[in-house]
């Protein structure tokens, strides 16, 4: 959804809901996007909007690969592919992309990698992890793949792999339901049975909200 979709779909379930009363909202419509548009499609000038999110394709993996803020890995922060690396001093890359590669994820390949952060909390320290290099932008899903990854690297690095007592992850996630699941080993589509019923509902409810 775009911002005006989303303010749409907020300023009427929600604020209406708090307030007793619709913001008064003045949308301006787009011309000649589409929704299945990636950004390099609209022949736009990406500006980053983070040091860490230097292109569109960081942007594209980020959905799934920014809840490894809240484990004992490094998300790349500090190198030139930023949430495209992942790892820590102590795991293994290469058996961790075998994992991965051989759960299976769409539209994606992973390959071991070594890397040095240039800023804390891993500055200067050589890690090793893997690349989840997107190889058809179509069909990658990002959720699916994070969450594989997750259950993979879990399953590598054992109790160790969450950040302190966990409740930073389960606050990227928005539940305490998904790290229990991890801990007992569930694989993505596992995870993924979680929350289709909820999205089932929010993609009847957006409906009537969209622009384009």
């Amino acid at each position: 959804m775009t911002v005006a979709e989303l303010a749409r779909l907020f300023n009427a379930v929600f604020v209406s809901a708090q307030t007793g009363k619709k913001a008064t909202l003045d949308i301006i419509p787009m011309e000649r996007w589409q929704r299945d548009m990636f950004f390099e499609e609209t022949g736009l000038t990406w500006c980053p909007p983070s040091p860490n999110m230097p292109t569109p394709l960081t942007a594209l993996v980020y959905p799934g690969t920014c809840l490894f803020e809240g484990t004992s890995f490094s998300v790349g922060r500090g190198t030139t592919m930023p949430f495209l690396y992942l790892g820590s001093a102590a795991a293994d890359g290469r058996v961790w992309a075998q994992a991965a590669t051989k759960a299976g994820c769409a539209g994606t390949a992973f390959r071991d990698v070594w890397f040095t952060s240039l800023v804390d909390p891993f500055k200067n320290t050589l890690l090793h992890g893997l690349h989840c290099a997107v190889t058809d932008r179509n069909s990658f899903d990002p959720i699916a793949t994070g969450m594989t990854l997750l259950s993979t690297g879990r399953h590598l690095a054992g109790p160790s792999f969450w950040r302190g007592n966990g409740k930073t992850f389960d606050q990227l996630c928005g539940n305490a339901q998904i790290r229990p699941m991890l801990d007992k080993g569930a694989d993505a589509p596992a995870l993924a049975a979680l929350w289709e019923k909820d999205l089932a509902s929010f993609r009847a409810l957006r409906q009537s909200f969209l622009l384009y």
